[in-house]
């Protein structure tokens, strides 16, 4: 089977192709930039470099992490007063760019759905269990409930939502790398399994994200052992995870550049106590 590279501009005809084989995940092309008012005038709005949709109330969002160090007052314009002191709080430049690039990537996600007006209408908080969710202000909470998830790489940072009800998911982006192949006897399962061939480097980093985003779902982290999730690539890059307790969860994954984000997804998913 054919690998799916997602690039900066995927062409149409990559889109054709994947309506016409049935899939239910498509890409979007890079929109150009918008401008944003804010009191004092326009601003740029940063672009994601890939849009994924996975149906139509889930949507994935990539940002490159090096573009939106070029634009002024980002932290003011996306960031409510409690995310900025949460940023300014973060010392480390290199952590705090990539705290800020999930949730710019996020919040655009949003505003292009329509559920914000604007990007301070919510925040990103954590719960008891440090798993992100929104917080909508006063009369701008959507009539349907909305999940989301976070993740970051180097140069990349990803954000993933879905209104669709009773739907829980999980996001997560790695570098492909010689490191994952190394580690690979503490997160591959004998019974672990991927259609299309691929280099061990791929490989390796397509499951750890798989994973890894199935392990958000389930709410384990990573204290349950990556090792003990199975999964199985059912069709071109549509896994089926099982966890070591509970259901199954659905899962895909893409390619872009060199790195791979997966996302999985499961209805009535629960937090372990």
């Amino acid at each position: 089977m054919e690998k799916l590279f997602l690039r900066r501009n995927e062409p149409e005809e990559e889109r054709e192709r994947m309506r016409n084989a049935g899939k239910n995940v498509w890409i979007e092309r890079v929109r150009p930039r918008k401008k944003i008012s804010r009191g004092r005038g326009k601003r740029v709005m940063p672009e994601l470099v890939t849009t994924i949709r996975l149906d139509h109330e889930s949507v994935v969002g990539i940002i490159s992490l090096a573009g939106i160090e070029e634009i002024p007052d980002l932290e003011q314009t996306f960031l409510t007063p409690h995310e900025l002191i949460l940023a300014r709080a973060l010392r480390n430049t290199k952590r705090r760019r990539e705290w800020l690039g999930a949730r710019v990537a996020l919040k655009i996600l949003l505003l292009r759905e329509g559920l914000i007006p604007e990007p301070r209408g919510c925040e990103v908080r954590k719960d008891d269990h440090g798993r992100p969710y929104l917080h909508f202000f006063l009369d701008l909470e959507p009539v349907k409930s909305v999940d989301c998830s976070l993740s970051h790489k180097d140069e990349y940072a990803l954000a993933a939502f879905t209104a669709s009800p009773g739907i829980r998911l999980g996001a997560d982006l790695e570098k492909i790398s010689p490191r994952l192949v190394l580690l690979r006897s503490r997160f591959i399962n004998k019974g672990d399994c991927l259609l299309v061939p691929a280099a061990e480097e791929a490989c390796s980093a397509a499951l750890w994200t798989l994973k890894e985003a199935a392990s958000k779902v389930a709410g384990s982290g990573l204290r349950t052992g990556l090792h003990n999730f199975v999964c199985r690539e059912k069709d071109e890059k549509i896994c089926l995870i099982t966890p070591p307790q509970g259901s199954s969860l659905k899962a895909t994954y893409f390619l872009l550049d060199d790195y791979v984000a997966a996302v999985a997804w499961a209805a009535g998913a629960q937090k372990e106590s």
